[in-house]
């Protein structure tokens, strides 16, 4: 028996036709003016917790600027533990795992981002730590930068895309560099990319807790009390 071949119609659709090339124009243009910073830890000197040990691939850092604040107000907040000025101040560019680019492994990560810089370029790069996927769950940050460098500045996308490279290493290992945060020497075992015990890592620091606002209202009642008590006293 000879059986005809079947053959299958699908129906023209002439939208899905013309938006196929707009969209791939357009993601062509993206990619052609998008800027790049390539960012992360070298092979020593890298991330750990506020007792000098390997940061946790639990953690994440953020890319980006702290828009309106200097660097003497971003240290304050920090030193604050005003979760609410830094995070609401900061501008992320991009933002990354701790361990992404290096397999999971503590303490490091690598990556190239890829973003339009209309609202960036120019700006000075910062590094924003933290021991916890969000601001508001995170107990340990660091905030680490490099003023007046080139490599620590968002590039241009305009009128071509630019680049910047930078690493952890190149933070000045002192308040200009370490809004939040210390240097100092590894504690634990040691890991992939340092010398054990001894060897210094950029640090994370604590973040202080702030007072709830009953406690502030407690403190005020109990001064007054105490102020009405010695007035007493003194009449």
């Amino acid at each position: 028996m000879n059986l005809a071949p079947v053959i299958q119609y699908r129906p023209f659709s002439p939208m899905k036709t013309l938006l196929a090339p707009i969209a791939s124009a357009s993601m062509m243009v993206f990619t052609a003016t998008a800027a790049t910073v390539d960012w992360g830890t070298a092979t020593s000197n890298v991330l750990g917790d506020k007792n000098g040990n390997l940061a946790a691939n639990t953690g994440t850092v953020r890319l980006g600027y702290f828009s309106g604040l200097t660097d003497v107000q971003i240290a304050s907040a920090a030193a604050e533990g005003n979760k609410i000025s830094l995070s609401g101040s900061f501008q992320t560019f991009d933002s990354v795992s701790i361990g992404t680019g290096y397999g999971g492994l503590a303490a490091a990560w690598t990556k190239s981002s890829v973003n339009l810089t209309t609202s960036f370029a120019g700006k000075q790069i910062y590094y924003f730590a933290l021991n916890a996927g969000t601001v508001a769950a995170a107990t340990q940050w660091g905030i680490f930068t490099k003023s007046a460098d080139a490599a620590w500045t968002f590039p241009s996308d305009s009128p071509s895309p630019g680049s910047a490279v930078n690493d952890l290493s190149q933070v000045p290992q002192n308040p200009t560099g370490i809004l939040a945060g210390s240097f100092g020497p590894q504690t634990d075992g040691g890991g992939y990319f340092t010398g054990g015990a001894g060897a210094t890592l950029y640090k994370m620091s604590e973040i202080s807790a702030v007072p709830e606002p009953a406690t502030f209202a407690t403190g005020a009642m109990l001064a007054l009390v105490a102020a009405g008590a010695r007035r007493r006293r003194r009449g």
